[in-house]
């Protein structure tokens, strides 16, 4: 009985273990913006290297669905990958502010979810809704690669 406890044991350890790095993985690749300072520091970045930044309503069910459709696409791409673009997390309801900033800066209407993909400090891609998944971001970076 002590081995079965044991062997149960070590098996949630595993499992914590694995979700602690995929969280730890996750929090190393989206950062969040929440005020406009943040999204100009963020925009500015662009000059060097795109970036995705994902809108994201924390009341909306079709929201929370495209944010896990997101971070199961980074979750499938290995640690820090060299080849990915930076994802940035902006709450439109908690960040209003900085959300309302972002549209009229890049002159994208404002959507909910919506990603966009800003390079040199512009929007040359975006998506919303359902459209935002694996295939879609793909597609995105090769484009941006091209």
């Amino acid at each position: 009985m002590a081995r079965a406890f044991d062997k149960i044991g070590n098996a949630v350890a595993r499992i914590i273990a694995e979700f602690s790095r995929l969280k730890r993985r996750r929090e190393g690749i989206v950062k969040e913006i929440t005020t406009v300072d943040e999204l100009n520091d963020c925009l500015e970045s662009t000059s060097e290297r795109p970036v995705f930044i994902f809108k994201h309503s924390t009341r909306c069910p079709i929201s929370a669905r495209a944010k896990s459709r997101v971070a199961q696409f980074l979750d499938s791409k290995t640690d820090k990958n060299g080849g990915l673009p930076e994802f940035y997390l902006l709450k439109v309801v908690e960040s209003r502010a900085a959300s309302n900033a972002l549209a009229e800066q890049l002159g994208v209407e404002h959507q909910s979810p919506q990603l966009i993909l800003v390079d040199k400090g512009r929007s040359i891609w975006n998506t919303s809704h359902h459209n935002i998944n694996a295939d879609n971001i793909e597609k995105a970076i090769q484009s941006a690669a091209a």
